[in-house]
């Protein structure tokens, strides 16, 4: 049966995984688990959480070697988990926590398999341990990207606003469009250019959102081409991309109207629980995921960038967050969260700081600085933890220079609000300027 152990399915061939595919919608359809639905492309929505053959999925997902295999497995198992019949609906937030677990469990034994810091081409019994390890990422990756997508899902996420600044140049080639103001002709549209700015960590469909913004479309109207690769997924950021300077944009008709496609599996309108127990970001986030990808970050530095970019797409760590928003004037331990043996835990945190400080207009970011926090994290020692971080030679060897240079950049603007910028507010409210001990006068005379 489709149920049976199939043994090592690691070689599975693209054409096999078609006819495996193909029994396993069939059967599930014939047993009402899965429901087919007669539309354009044509999908299945699932009936029930118990599907036949499901295991035997994950195994294809996770093992096999052809990566084309392995990702029309994970699409299929993250369909099957955000397009679902509406008598699910009040099951969802259950069956997410299920499903994360199962992801996670998955990724955390791989992830014991491998040496800290090896490199994969020498440790050929690891492979395989990699292999799940990059695609449990790439499957809550993708669950994300296909359960968040919508426009009312509005998530803060951690990435958003992170990296360097990127100035985009759009085209719209010219072209020819129907003059609705006369005869309905077609007339010629000359060519248009314009320059959004994002962060290297925004998203593509946050520069979706201003191009479409700009031209007066929709979203859905707007497709992004970078040097002639479709910009399909709205979840990756420009840094995956490698997307510096320039996008070209192609306009598409309105979609069909909502009326005539199946409604939205994840619609918040005719769901009965809220959207923010579904919300597989929000769940990963959570302390007992969030410590795991943590640790699998100091693995080796090849997975530790796939883990940090799945961690600029999680809502900021409420429990990093919350300790530092709780700061009082007392001395507090930074050494425990700002960690200079961890690069990119050090980085996650500056961070935090950093957002603390740099209002932003996005919704759910800060509008204004809280200049009572600021005074109580120079009053816990934080200014004066900084400095010592930034002479420390820990900072400054060669292991993930990437990160470290990153959180130095990050550091100094740091450093910079609150030795010069902070002391000018306070001054300009007609408060007391936040006085510098004899300690940090001399750090910071080393410094500069």
């Amino acid at each position: 049966g489709i149920n049976a152990e199939y043994g090592d399915l690691s070689s599975l061939s693209f054409e096999g995984f078609l006819l495996f595919d193909f029994f396993f919608k069939n059967i599930n359809s014939k047993a009402n688990r899965l429901e087919f639905i007669p539309t354009e492309r044509g999908q299945f929505i699932t009936k029930s959480f118990e599907l036949l053959g499901e295991s035997t999925l994950w195994k294809i997902a996770l093992n096999a070697h052809d990566p084309a295999v392995g990702q029309h497995a994970i699409f299929c198992l993250t369909h099957l988990q955000t397009h679902v019949a509406p008598e699910l609906y009040g099951y969802l937030g259950e069956q997410r926590e299920i499903f994360l677990k199962k992801c996670m469990d998955h990724l955390s034994n791989a992830a014991k398999g491998i040496h800290p810091k090896s490199d994969s081409s020498s440790l050929p019994t690891h492979h395989s341990n990699e292999i799940i390890v990059d695609r449990c990422l790439t499957l809550l990756k993708t669950l994300i990207d296909e359960s968040e997508s919508s426009k009312r899902v509005n998530i803060k996420r951690h990435g958003s606003g992170q990296g360097p600044v990127r100035k985009i140049e759009v085209t719209l080639p010219g072209r020819m469009e129907t003059d609705t103001r006369g005869e309905g002709k077609e007339v010629r549209v000359e060519e248009e250019k314009f320059v959004i700015e994002l962060h290297s960590y925004d998203t593509v469909g946050k520069m979706r959102k201003l191009v479409a913004e700009k031209l007066g479309k929709t979203c859905e109207e707007v497709q992004l081409y970078y040097f002639g690769h479709h910009l399909k997924s709205d979840h990756e950021s420009l840094k995956e991309n490698n997307i510096i300077h320039k996008v070209e944009v192609n306009l598409i008709s309105p979609p069909l109207r909502a009326d005539k496609l199946p409604s939205s599996p994840l619609d918040p309108d005719s769901m009965n629980i809220s959207n923010n127990l579904i919300s597989p970001s929000e769940l990963l986030s959570d302390h007992k995921y969030f410590s795991e990808l943590f640790r699998i970050l100091e693995l080796n530095e090849q997975i530790g960038k796939k883990v940090w970019q799945l961690l600029m797409f999680l809502p900021t760590n409420k429990n990093l967050s919350d300790a530092l928003l709780s700061l009082s004037p007392q001395p507090f331990d930074f050494a425990s969260f700002l960690d200079v043996t961890s690069p990119f835990k050090l980085l996650y945190t500056l961070q935090i700081i950093n957002s603390l400080i740099s209002p932003s207009t996005s919704p759910g970011f800060t509008a204004s600085i809280d200049y009572e926090w600021c005074l109580r994290f120079q009053q816990s020692g934080g200014v004066r933890y900084l400095i010592q971080i930034f002479m420390s030679k820990e900072v400054t060897d060669l292991h993930n220079i990437s990160k470290k240079v990153s959180s130095l950049g990050l550091i100094l603007k740091i450093l910079s609000f609150f030795l010069i910028d902070f002391p000018n507010q306070q001054r300009t409210d007609h408060k007391a300027p936040p006085a510098l001990n004899i300690q940090e006068l001399q750090l910071v005379t080393n410094l500069f």
